[in-house]
């Protein structure tokens, strides 16, 4: 059966928001996603548990390090606890990243400090249509520093 499940050739969308995942669980199901070749769309949201350690192993799933050929085009980790350094990580995958149209980091624990790395992704970025950012604590001044 995990043989199976592990070379799954047709899910194209994964909802797991609400689920009490860990940010241990999310870097294990990132590496096992990278192989999910039609996933398109990925909901982790209200998840808090996920947090910046989480968001380092979803990194490796956007940024193409994980072995596979997973290809998200939609992220929703919305209300899963990452702060800055976890937002410095996506950010980082992002400017690797030539797939990923569609980001929902709302609600989360985003300050000032992630602002230039986010800023610096999007001016760099040829993918990314849609980006949700409310709900955290950016700002303008972020951009200065």
């Amino acid at each position: 059966a995990a043989q199976a499940i592990l070379n799954n050739h047709r899910l194209r969308l994964l909802h797991l928001g609400n689920n009490g995942l860990t940010a241990t669980g999310v870097s294990m199901l990132a590496a096992v996603l990278s192989r999910f070749e039609a996933l398109q769309e990925l909901f982790l949201y209200h998840n808090a548990d996920i947090g910046d350690d989480g968001m380092e192993g979803l990194a490796r799933l956007l940024n193409g390090r994980t072995a596979g050929v997973c290809r998200l085009k939609t992220l929703g980790i919305a209300a899963c606890g990452v702060g800055d350094r976890g937002g410095r990580a996506i950010a980082a995958a992002l400017a690797k990243n030539e797939w990923l149209e569609t980001l929902d980091m709302s609600c989360n624990a985003l300050t000032r400090k992630a602002t230039p790395s986010l800023a610096e992704v999007l001016s760099m970025n040829k993918s990314l249509q849609h980006l949700n950012l409310s709900m955290n604590f950016l700002c303008s001044s972020g951009l200065r520093d």
